[in-house]
């Protein structure tokens, strides 16, 4: 009888286990500079607000690569109009039979490596705006965080630029221990003692490097705009 009432118990307290955990945006951004450069705008007064539609929120100087793109996009220019000739006089001069082999190669490889070079500024015009668009900084859908630079300070590649959060959902991590793992995802999650829309998407499957006799279980819900907890916000998470 004595066992049955300690089972009983320990099955209550399995039952009525709570855990506490912070509200957290479903992921959180660092973004980084690929590229040095001077910072020649930021937009201070959109810090800590979402931003529904595209906003550029930061800029580099980009003034060298568009001087060297426009720069490589007249010399392609000039170069597809000699390619066009080098082509020309090639097709032409195949034909001929008074010349040998031996010149129709050597015109055969003028052809080509005039090809090559249009090639290669192709490959370059596209790096240049490759660079130009990675110093520009737009967010869209986000809520945009700090921003760690001003104008006019200089950023050297993998410096950290700004934060940025995705609100679309909300996210809880708790961590239980082996004997509560049982069937949680199909279990009911209440917050505060109020059930919630949250759900079981993540159960570890081996022990916390951490909290090592604990299993790491992540939930997620929709971010609702009617929904009255704030990111940041401790609650107490229980499952029935």
């Amino acid at each position: 009888m004595k066992k049955i009432i300690l089972l009983l118990g320990i099955a209550l307290g399995l039952q009525g286990a709570t855990y506490m955990a912070k509200v957290e945006p479903y992921e959180s951004t660092v973004v980084s500079s690929e590229f040095g450069g001077k910072v020649v705008f930021t937009d201070k007064e959109k810090e800590f607000s979402y931003l529904k539609s595209p906003t550029t929120v930061l800029r580099l100087d980009s003034s060298e690569e568009r001087i060297e793109l426009k720069r490589t996009q007249e010399s392609l220019a000039i170069q597809q109009e000699v390619l066009k000739i080098k082509v020309q006089n090639y097709q032409n001069k195949r034909s001929v039979k008074q010349m040998s082999s031996y010149e129709k190669r050597l015109e055969k490889l003028v052809m080509l490596e005039s090809k090559q070079i249009v090639s290669d500024l192709k490959k370059t015009i596209a790096l240049l705006k490759n660079q130009q668009a990675k110093k520009h900084f737009s967010v869209e859908k986000r809520y945009l965080g700090e921003l760690f630079v001003n104008e006019g300070a200089f950023v050297n590649p993998g410096d950290s630029l700004f934060e940025m959060h995705d609100f679309s959902r909300s996210k809880l991590i708790v961590y239980l221990k082996p004997e509560t793992l049982e069937k949680v995802e199909k279990k009911a999650v209440y917050l505060d003692g109020k059930k919630s829309n949250y759900k079981v998407v993540k159960v570890a499957k081996v022990r916390d490097r951490k909290r090592v006799s604990t299993y790491r279980v992540e939930l997620e819900k929709e971010n609702l705009e009617d929904s009255n907890l704030s990111f940041g916000a401790v609650v107490k998470v229980e499952f029935k």
